[in-house]
């Protein structure tokens, strides 16, 4: 089994205590793109000086999507590979999803932690529609729609989700239920790819690619639309004012008046897909598809424009200090101060269309078209504390490999610890089934059972460890049988030898699912039964 085989060990008696407790993001109660309901890209928290790599996730396609930084710190992301992804601050993926299609939209984050996602336009698909999932990656309800989008959901103070998708603006109500839809006209021409912002009383502002922007009453009427002169993809930002902004493929920077009057217009030399974002002073930030990245004064006049070598899809975020961050498709994310200095810049090996996000601890999170979700800045990861009571959806395991990357003939070390006191699992018979996972889906973290069978490859242990066999449907003999936990913490760590086969090369992860003795049903019954570890690489 190379690397792992022999080790799923006294997993059996583990239980984990590390959750994140991790500080809260910006200024807004419900984390979503551009940060707020408003779109303002506005974060009261500071970004990173400097941008040395601190952590970043490879996925199987490009990442359009934007994060999303949860006020827990936990980071969601979505990626081509049609997979919606969950990881804490330090990058250890908490769990992934399988949705079935594309997720380009950014998602959003509700006061009860619940996760919304909406999916890509692709024609008649199945998977077409809003997601709902819990914390831990449950998929709660979904609202299926005839057409996808790379509109990214809005949270309302209501709690409705408002969203674009095809021709129709949504607004969906908290338990997956329809609120109401408006048509912005017969698709393919009314289609909603711009993500609305929510202004005062709850009307939606969004544009659609009939060249309109839309302003849509708390009611799911039309209050007014305004027609530009071409297909209006960039998302709206809302001032305090209730003064609304947006861009067009016609090359102009749209401004209107809380009564929906236009105050003023600026030309640039190129289509605006990018978002705009808003300072704390009123000026406005957005890139153009004429290479320039502009920065307009709230009555209109130009404070200056910065050239990025690439066309701008990625909308800018404005962190506390005013700094300003934008990706680009010079494969580029660039740190500038509000007035057109550049402090960083950082390569991938991609365009960027994805927008940054600021994180708590002086952190931007984006993804690239490389595959690839980043996380740049100079902080080490804020400091994690057990929770001090059981939670729904507690660890059994906490498990470190070192090092992360092994070779044939080399040693890993696994340190485990547990304390089964806090959990109270004393005396309860058990019996213990214990896997390696090749290609796993779902690392350091609970995960459902489909989740952990879902790995390229899934080994399974004879009882005592004797034996080691592919999962092919069907479970034989546990690894333990009648184990009961013991009373107090446990810690200790084990090596192993690395077998010299090149065979079995490739990711693992370790994974236990704890039986209750003589029933047949899982010891956990929250959909989560099987605990996974970190990953460990066997390269050749």
């Amino acid at each position: 089994m190379r690397i792992i085989v022999y080790v799923m060990f006294l997993l059996a008696l583990v239980l984990s205590t590390s959750n994140s407790a991790l500080a809260q993001l910006a200024d807004s109660p419900w984390p979503m793109f551009r940060n707020n309901k408003e779109h303002t890209g506005r974060s009261n928290i500071s970004g990173p000086a400097e941008a040395p790599l601190l952590w970043s996730y490879a996925t199987n396609d490009a990442i359009f999507s934007s994060p999303c930084v949860s006020t827990d710190g936990s980071v969601y992301v979505g990626s081509h590979d049609n997979y919606l992804y969950s990881f804490d601050i330090a990058g250890r993926l908490s769990w992934s999803y399988a949705i079935g299609i594309d997720v380009s939209s950014s998602p959003a984050v509700d006061s009860s932690g619940r996760i919304y996602a909406m999916t890509n336009e692709v024609l008649f698909h199945p998977a077409n529609g809003v997601y709902c999932f819990s914390s831990t990656g449950a998929l709660l309800w979904s609202y299926r729609t005839l057409i996808g989008s790379w509109s990214s959901p809005a949270i309302g103070n209501d709690g409705r989700i408002s969203v674009g998708a095809w021709d129709y603006l949504y607004s969906v109500n908290a338990d997956g239920t329809l609120h109401w839809s408006y048509r912005a006209g017969a698709a393919p021409s009314g289609m909603f790819n711009s993500s609305p912002a929510l202004g005062s009383g709850g009307v939606r502002y969004a544009g659609s690619q009939n060249n309109n922007l839309y302003a849509v009453n708390p009611n799911g009427t039309l209050w007014w639309s305004y027609r530009t002169g071409d297909f209006v993809n960039s998302s709206p930002v809302i001032n305090d004012a209730g003064a609304v902004h947006i861009g067009s493929l016609d090359d102009v920077f749209y401004s209107f008046s809380s009564a929906a009057l236009l105050t003023w217009s600026y030309k640039t030399g190129g289509d605006i897909k990018s978002s705009p974002a808003m300072g704390s002073d009123g000026a406005l930030y957005f890139g153009s598809d004429d290479d320039w990245f502009y920065a307009i004064a709230s009555n209109g006049s130009r404070l200056w424009r910065g050239w990025f070598n690439g066309d701008i899809l990625s909308s800018a975020a404005i962190d506390a200090a005013g700094t300003i961050y934008c990706g680009s498709s010079d494969y580029r994310i660039r740190a500038l101060t509000s007035g057109n200095s550049l402090l960083w810049s950082y390569r991938t090996n991609g365009p960027i269309s994805s927008s940054p996000a600021i994180g708590d601890g002086e952190r931007l999170l984006f993804g690239s078209d490389d595959h690839v979700l980043y996380c740049l800045g100079l902080a080490p990861p804020p400091t994690q504390t057990p929770p001090p009571t059981p939670t729904s959806t507690p660890n059994y395991i906490n498990l470190s490999a070192s090092p992360s990357t092994v070779h044939p003939g080399g040693t890993v070390t696994l340190s485990y610890s547990c304390d089964f006191n806090i959990w109270n699992y004393q005396g309860v018979a058990v019996d213990v089934y214990l896997a390696a996972i090749k290609t796993p889906r779902v690392v350091d973290a609970p995960s459902s059972l489909n989740d952990a069978l879902g790995g390229g490859v899934v080994y399974l242990f004879g009882e005592n460890m004797k034996s080691v066999y592919v999962y092919e449907g069907s479970v034989h003999e546990p690894t333990y049988g009648n184990v009961a936990f013991p009373l107090v913490a446990t810690a200790g760590s084990l090596s192993v030898v690395v077998p010299a086969s090149a065979g079995y090369a490739g990711d693992y992860v370790f994974a236990t699912a704890f039986i209750r003795h003589g029933a047949g049903s899982f010891i956990r019954d929250d959909g989560l039964p099987v605990e996974n570890s970190n990953m460990v690489t066997d390269t050749q």
